[in-house]
């Protein structure tokens, strides 16, 4: 058997149905505002960072520039000047012989210096070598054997 609503009954299901499609829309209506809201700020972060990045991209590029045009003019600097050239070479064969150069320094200064003034002349004011390789280079004047050095060491140190 049949059963047929009611006009009542059917006014009473179709309110519920009606209700719930207005809750679903209020609930939409307000993510979609959430969401509007979140998207406004996206996009307001996003723009700011934009211009940041921009920002730094030119920043980087004025830098970029000014680095390339000082390493040309350093480059043609140092291709064009002889002089430049000329010093790096004495430097590099200063270098290969700096022990020599050192040992004989120490050896000229010792008939006039003890060997702390002689330290403080090469190591500390001139730079030649370190505070060990000074010593080595002496204890290698000592080790030479019998000679004006080994008794003029001696002497200084009576």
């Amino acid at each position: 058997m049949f059963y047929l609503a009611t006009k009542k009954d059917l006014k009473k299901e179709s309110t519920k149905v009606k209700s719930s499609f207005q809750r679903r829309d209020e609930k939409s209506n307000s993510q979609d505002k959430l969401n509007e809201k979140e998207f406004k700020k996206l996009q307001e972060k996003i723009n700011s960072t934009e211009t940041k990045i921009a920002r730094l991209e030119g920043a980087l590029s004025v830098i970029l520039e000014n680095a390339k045009k000082e390493y040309q003019s350093q480059s043609h600097a140092i291709s064009t000047s002889p002089k430049r050239s000329l010093e790096t070479r004495a430097i590099a064969k200063i270098r290969r012989t700096k022990k020599g150069v050192i040992m004989a320094e120490i050896e000229r200064l010792m008939p006039t210096m003890e060997i702390i003034d002689i330290y403080d002349k090469i190591v500390l004011e001139q730079g030649l070598c370190s505070k060990a390789s000074f010593y080595r280079y002496v204890n290698d004047l000592k080790s030479q054997g019998p000679n004006k050095t080994e008794t003029k060491l001696k002497q200084k140190k009576k």
